[in-house]
């Protein structure tokens, strides 16, 4: 059979080779073979499964469980952990009882642990039945991945959780369970004539040429053409990624429809973290962004001290543009590595003595610092001297009056082209416009976000002239209104060129944001 199936990969037929490896594995459990299958089903390109609610979504679940497709696999995985607990106790249940053993779950579940997205005693029905797939599959490779996870370390990321030691002896207790289950089942063992046949399978689904152009991205990842050479290559080989590529340059290039937009968004979300590799495991799931088929920008876990010294200087950092830390800790190490050979963004900074030394490079840079709820602005102060090269800053706006940043407007932060100030209240927005319309220099584009681009936007360019507004976050939350944008750029009426509207506006919204415009001027759609 493993014959059969390298011949139908060499005619890129997934729809026999993916179930005669499937029938290998399940007869030989190799975990080479389990290898390739996770490498061959990289290339499935199936819409991601959505529903309106839970229900609705483990019912489609349900029924392409009951189909049998083994080219559902990547569609199933994606949607388990994204529902309420009770929800994941039916997938898994579904997949105990009517899918066969399956080794291409186990990264997908692995991933979970590393992010278990509840772990309340309530919720340990969800997880005790993960353990229970895990064992029942058999996939020799859970056995050396399962001990790698520091549970302590994982659940210290909430800080919400009560009795943390009680559920980190939980995941302990059965990962180490499911580890000496896995140990006691007999594997037989791939024959010697197969030999020949997986190791030209391992190439296959692992070309050299693949290897070799993604590595000239990662050296040199400013170079476009290198990404459109594997791009092109990568649809040749029917891989989703190569779908992912096309669509990004059809962004990059302007040409994205409605749908094609829905296209690219869903394949992130299938596919989005088996795409960066290692940095899973520090990566926030829901930040990620891409650019010409690479991870461009995202948020890390920058408390996870451990992730953090094992992943310095991996070379999937080079592409990476802008980072956010999503932590207390400022990862020196890590950000100012060679690796990091794009970065020019970091947001997310906790100002303080202490927090960073510098000097360091990044022309953009966030700085946070809350103390009992208000901005210590001196800290402020003192942090932003660090990066000398800074051109673009995003500073707390939260219970501080827009005056006492007066700092910013003298000489010495003249290389400033761009300032942002973050979570200013809706009552406030009016009075942080008119200050900072007075006391900007001119040729400063001016920022007023809810945090660091989620939510709210009015950004003002530096010559006045182009205002971009946005008064809802992707997913929807409203925090301010058309109107409160509109109020606070009262002092700019009858005097812009464009109004760039980033969500849809009510026709009266869009009454009041005209009169913003001078004579000639137009509202753009921003996509």
């Amino acid at each position: 059979m493993l014959s059969a199936a390298l011949a139908a990969l060499r005619r890129h037929d997934l729809a026999v080779a993916i179930p005669l490896l499937l029938d290998v594995w399940r007869a030989v459990p190799d975990p080479r073979i389990a290898d390739v299958l996770d490498a061959v089903s990289a290339r499935i390109d199936r819409p991601a499964l959505v529903a309106p609610t839970q229900k609705k979504l483990v019912e489609a679940f349900a029924a392409l469980v009951a189909a049998g497709d083994p080219l559902d696999q990547p569609r199933l995985a994606a949607a388990i952990g994204g529902t309420r607990s009770q929800q994941m106790v039916e997938q898994l249940e579904l997949l105990l009882t009517g899918w066969p053993a399956d080794p291409r779950f186990s990264m997908p579940f692995l991933a979970l642990l590393r992010r278990p997205p509840f772990v309340g005693s309530a919720t340990q029905s969800a997880w005790r039945r993960l353990f229970k797939v895990l064992q029942a599959y058999g996939d020799v490779r859970v056995e050396a991945w399962l001990p790698t996870l520091d549970f302590d370390e994982i659940l210290a990321r909430d800080g919400g959780i009560e009795n943390r030691a009680a559920a980190a002896e939980f995941f302990r207790e059965r990962s180490a369970a499911t580890c000496a289950a896995l140990r006691k089942k007999k594997r037989a063992a791939l024959p010697a004539g197969e030999a020949k046949d997986l190791a030209l399978l391992l190439e296959l689904a692992r070309p050299a040429a693949e290897a070799a152009l993604v590595a000239q991205v990662l050296a040199t990842p400013a170079a476009d053409a290198a990404k459109a050479v594997l791009g092109d290559h990568l649809l040749e080989q029917n891989d989703v990624r190569g779908r992912f590529a096309a669509l990004q340059r059809a962004r990059s290039e302007g040409a994205l429809t409605p749908e094609l937009r829905k296209e690219e968004r869903a394949l992130v979300e299938t596919h989005g973290l088996r795409w960066i590799g290692d940095l899973a495991t520090l990566v926030q799931p829901g930040s990620l962004e891409f650019e010409g088929g690479f991870l461009s920008a995202c948020a890390i876990e920058s408390d996870r001290q451990g992730a953090v010294a094992q992943l310095t200087g991996h070379p999937l950092w080079s592409t990476v543009r802008r980072i956010f830390l999503a932590g207390n800790a400022f990862p020196e190490t890590l950000l100012t590595d060679p690796a990091m050979k794009s970065l020019t963004q970091v947001t997310g900074i906790r100002a303080g003595p202490g927090v960073v030394r510098g000097p360091y490079p990044w022309t953009e840079v966030g700085l946070l610092v809350r103390d009992a709820g208000r901005v210590a602005l001196d800290r402020v102060e003192e942090t932003l001297r660090a990066f000398p090269a800074v051109e673009q800053v995003w500073l707390d706006a939260y219970q501080v009056d827009p005056e006492a940043y007066a700092w910013l407007f003298r000489p010495a932060w003249a290389r400033l082209r761009s300032i942002g100030f973050l979570a200013a209240t809706r009552s406030s927005l009016a009075h942080w416009v008119e200050v900072l319309l007075a006391e900007a220099p001119a040729g400063v584009a001016l920022e007023l976000s809810e945090f660091h681009h989620h939510g709210y936007l009015f950004r003002l360019d530096g010559e006045r002239r182009v205002l971009d507004l946005r008064a809802r976050c992707a997913w929807g939350r409203k925090i301010v209104s058309f109107g409160d944008l509109t109020a606070a750029a009262r002092p700019l009426a009858r005097t812009l060129t464009t109004v760039r509207l980033h969500d849809r506006a009510t026709k009266a919204e869009r009454a009041a944001i005209e009169a913003l415009l001078g004579p000639g001027g137009t509202i753009e759609a921003v996509t």
